[in-house]
């Protein structure tokens, strides 16, 4: 599922045509009961991101520019809606403690947005691109079912309102977004999906 995610994610943040904004390239290989991913190598490491997240949103960076702004366009195409998650680690002397600086981000905490070695940018880590479907409208009792159970971009864009990619995760608390998830999923499964399927009932009557 993750693999297929990542793939769509990909297909989908490159076809924004974002100007300067790399992408790897990337394909899905089945062999014989095994899936393989394969993808280029970039000239980008640890020390190269400047947008997201590496370590599973320990730690969560928004500190170029030049690529916040690709992501606020491709925000804009893919409807991927700008939300607060706990960003960078520092030592907060009065406090004398580590503390998170909050950060806003378009799409998922943890994309990974690079300033390459040789000064490109790039984009890459693409499964969450889209928000969940709320678990409680779907009926899915899997609590991890937010991180696969994704919103079609299809679906988005009918829609037409920006979501967050992290709601009802770890690294997105806000109740007003996970409400617009809840909203969302509620028209999806209780109007969409049922005018579908009466539309393709008449249709083969």
């Amino acid at each position: 599922k993750a693999a297929d995610l990542d793939l769509k994610g990909l297909i989908n943040c490159f076809s924004c045509k974002i100007k300067a904004l790399h992408f790897p390239l990337m394909c899905l290989i089945d062999y014989r009961g095994y899936r393989l991913v394969a993808i280029s190598i970039l000239p980008i490491g640890g020390d190269t991101l400047v947008y997201g997240s590496s370590d599973g949103g320990r730690s969560v960076y928004n500190i170029n520019e030049d690529f916040s702004q690709k992501m606020r366009e491709m925000g804009k195409i893919l409807k991927m809606k700008k939300h607060t998650v706990a960003g960078m680690k520092h030592y907060n002397k009065k406090k004398d403690r580590i503390m998170n600086i909050p950060v806003q981000l378009y799409g998922p905490a943890d994309i990974e947005g690079h300033k390459g070695r040789d000064k490109k940018l790039y984009l890459i880590d693409f499964a969450r691109c889209f928000p969940p479907e709320s678990t409680s409208v779907s009926k899915n009792k899997n609590k991890r079912a937010i991180f696969y159970q994704l919103m079609r971009p299809e679906f988005m864009r009918k829609y037409g309102k920006s979501l967050s990619c992290d709601a009802y995760s770890g690294f997105d608390p806000s109740a007003e977004n996970r409400e617009e998830v809840r909203e969302a999923s509620k028209y999806l499964h209780d109007k969409l999906i049922p005018k579908f399927a009466e539309t393709t009932k008449r249709q083969n009557d």
